[in-house]
């Protein structure tokens, strides 16, 4: 994850106004009925949703596009008399990018809340702050491609014959709906990338002239919601109700985990592959199964002691709570990034602590995490495997404590928002770290005042 950017929001449900950045590891925590799922799926939205939300239907004709439009059509022209193989981006002209999304963002962020929550939801102000990219997008001659330009990572390869359009004074042969395809796909990327592999245009120049053009990411963010039990015991019922043409009313990143649950098998994903397998053997002592019927999948729990298959509704509601989890890990390909509230529900404390380490072990994958959490257990471990990172007796401390490498997380991949309710709204605070890790007031201070009633009970005050 290259980019750095913040997330301004003011007068969205409860929260006048945050500032929520974006980093490997965003941990969202606080009260009860705060907004922090509010702010997640909003989070979700602005990453998942651009390319049906928030980009308009056709090429705009505003300031901002027409800068963008330039910057491309100077790279493409530097491109095509240069002796060198590759024209990079200024970090002057990625701005033009991120500037042009913020004015459409600020346009659409209403279709955008409705899209994501299913209802009108007001929101005041919605933007993207202080971005900065220790990458930028590079232009390359590449005259083998099968696809007439291909945008993949932070490369956009393009062949010679497309660059001679406009080297000869043509432009009026590239039309307006390539550019505005370039433009969203090079805003897409260097606002989320790194979260995404990007993906290349369709095989046929004569199909991107004719046919509108709207990049459909794979790889957009999963989101896994709270009250993972009840939705794994129901969702077969609530898909039928889809089906059945019946209304149900579910938040979009809610509708996509149901509907994931349901997809075929995908390739399974190597490395996470090994997370949810460690967390079989860590936590469940047992595998998730997915059966395959004529209808939907159906998910069960096998015991690896008593090698027993039991069905997902009589399993204990840690199976319940983890099966989602376990199944969507191994299935990871078609995702970028993972939003997951509430990761500590239902499990004991010590159990919480694996989670966390899991958590860890995700983000080290490259995969970027944010969380809403009320466990202080799993919180605390984050913070120690943060300090940990930088510790003078990394090592010896790693073997005491059972810890590898992969579970170590640096400080600076790390940020804590604390929602907290008062009468004129939730007031959303960025955490400061320290050498110990992060204090989370709203979790420390019930803890202190248990403690003190300890003392008094006890008579040790």
């Amino acid at each position: 994850m290259h980019q750095r950017w913040t997330l301004h929001i003011e007068n969205f449900a409860k929260i006048k106004q945050a500032d929520i950045e974006m980093r490997p590891l965003t941990l969202l925590v606080g009260e009860n009925n705060s907004g922090k799922s509010y702010v997640a799926t909003l989070m979700w939205a602005l990453w998942a949703l651009p390319y049906s939300s928030i980009y308009p239907r056709t090429a705009p004709t505003t300031e901002t596009y027409e800068k963008c439009l330039q910057a491309v059509q100077d790279c493409f022209r530097q491109l095509h008399h240069n002796t060198q193989e590759k024209v990079t981006f200024t970090t002057e002209q990625q701005q033009l990018f991120v500037d042009w999304f913020n004015d459409i963002l600020h346009k659409n962020k209403t279709q955008l809340v409705k899209e994501a929550f299913q209802k009108e939801i007001s929101i005041g102000k919605l933007s993207i702050q202080g971005y900065t990219n220790t990458v930028s997008i590079s232009f390359l001659k590449n005259d083998n491609l099968k696809l007439p330009f291909q945008l993949k990572g932070y490369d956009f390869k393009i062949p010679s014959s497309f660059l001679e359009l406009l080297a000869e004074n043509q432009p009026e042969k590239i039309s307006k709906g390539i550019y505005y395809k370039i433009i969203k796909d090079i805003t897409y990327t260097l606002l989320f990338t790194g979260y995404s592999d990007g993906t290349a245009l369709p095989a046929s120049l004569e199909a991107i002239l004719t046919k509108h053009l709207n990049l459909n990411f794979n790889s957009i963010p999963l989101f896994m919601p709270a009250s993972r039990t009840g939705f794994m015991l129901t969702y077969p019922a609530l898909v039928a109700e889809a089906f059945e043409g019946n209304s149900v009313s579910l938040t979009k990143p809610i509708q996509l985990f149901l509907k994931g649950l349901t997809q075929q098998k995908n390739k399974k994903n190597p490395k996470l592959s090994l997370i949810s397998d460690w967390l079989e053997q860590e936590l469940l002592k047992g595998a998730i199964e997915r059966q395959e019927t004529d209808t939907l999948p159906q998910y069960q729990y096998r015991s690896f002691q008593e090698h027993t298959t039991i069905p997902m509704y009589l399993t204990s509601s840690l199976v319940a709570e983890l099966a989602p989890i376990i199944h969507f890990l191994r299935t990871f390909n078609r995702y970028s990034g993972l939003f997951i509230e509430e990761p500590e529900a239902h499990l004991h404390p010590a159990a919480q602590r694996i989670m966390a380490r899991a958590i860890a072990r995700i983000k080290n994958e490259g995969i970027p995490v944010a969380i809403t959490t009320h466990g202080d257990t799993l919180f605390q471990q984050l913070n120690n495997l943060a300090v940990l990172y930088n510790h003078p007796r990394q090592k010896p401390l790693m073997a005491e404590f059972g810890y590898s490498k992969q579970e170590l997380l640096n400080p600076q991949d790390m940020v804590a928002y604390q929602f907290k309710n008062t009468q004129q709204g939730t007031l959303v605070q960025k955490l400061e770290s320290t050498e110990y890790g992060i204090p989370v007031p709203t979790f420390n201070d019930p803890l202190e005042e248990l403690l003190n009633e300890v003392y008094k009970l006890q008579g040790t005050e």
